[in-house]
Order: C-alpha cells, then sequence, then structure tokens
C-alpha cells in the first residue's frame, strides 16, 4: 500500500523543492506498527514510484507478501 502525504509542516517554497531541472524531489518512507524509517530522499516522484513498484515485483516474485505501507512525501 502506498499513501501520498504531505508532512505536518506547509511545504517549502518551490525554489528549495526544485533541482536545476526543475523536479520536485520526494522522500519516501517504510512504516510497519509504530515504526517509521527513511527508505530514500532526493528521488523524483516518478521513480519514487518505480522504486515502490520494483520493491512489490521482487517481493511477489519471490512468493512474499508486503508487510508494510510505504509513504512518500515532499522533500523539506
Amino acid at each position: 500500500m502506498v499513501k501520498v502525504m504531505n508532512q505536518v509542516h506547509p511545504t517549502p517554497p518551490k525554489k528549495k523543492r526544485v533541482d536545476a531541472q526543475g523536479n520536485a524531489r520526494c522522500r519516501v518512507f517504510v512504516k510497519s506498527g509504530n515504526a517509521t524509517l527513511l527508505l530514500a530522499e532526493k528521488l523524483t516522484r516518478p521513480a519514487a514510484d518505480a522504486l515502490i513498484d520494483s520493491i512489490g515485483d521482487n517481493i511477489a516474485r519471490l512468493g512474499g507478501v508486503i508487510a508494510c505501507t510505504f509513504l512518500i512525501t515532499p522533500k523539506k
């Protein structure tokens, strides 16, 4: 399961969120129970989606089940 969310604090201005090419960057967290772990940062949104899809495909190919939730948040 993937949740796209904004953090508690307001999103920073666009000039602080984007790189030289104008791509907004985000972070990917993994949440299970009460634990939250930063998995990757400085990814574009399509790259974050591709990462989560790749992890899910590999787990399914190995016969496992995803036991966590992925969170995508904007770069702070």
